[in-house]
């Protein structure tokens, strides 16, 4: 074993020591950071996070945050000054078949005004998936 391996993974255990402890807590009481921390371990795990929580992350930590949704990749996109975009990727049996974004000012505006078949991010929350 590295000693990089090691490190990373001591590293990885203290993280996962920090979240069940916020875990341990009323989510009220957390800080946005703390309730930023759990979100993102949730994310990165590739585990379901609840609509609030991808709201709080496309509000406050500006990544580039995605999800799948009916043979979709959507992603927030930060990477033009004053301009929020959401790209969205489709696919047909693992093949792109087309690519586009829209742009919004703010994030907020992406949030509220997006539609997917008509409907926002938020409604169809439910049915998104998170997987490589």
């Amino acid at each position: 074993m590295s000693i990089q391996y090691i490190k990373n993974k001591r590293l990885w255990n203290k993280q996962q020591k920090k979240i069940s402890k916020l875990m341990e807590k009323p989510y009220e009481s957390l800080s946005i950071y703390d309730k930023l921390e759990i979100a993102y371990d949730k994310y990165l795990k590739l585990e379901k996070i609840s609509y609030a929580e991808y709201e709080l992350m496309a509000l406050f930590a500006c990544d580039e945050i995605w999800f799948y949704y009916k043979n979709a990749v959507y992603q927030i996109d930060y990477g033009l000054p004053n301009i929020t975009a959401m790209y969205i990727t489709k696919y047909k049996n693992k093949q792109k078949v087309s690519e586009r974004s829209e742009n919004f000012s703010t994030v907020s505006e992406l949030l509220n005004k997006f539609k997917i078949d008509g409907k926002t991010i938020k409604e169809i929350w439910d049915d998104v998936t998170f997987c490589e």
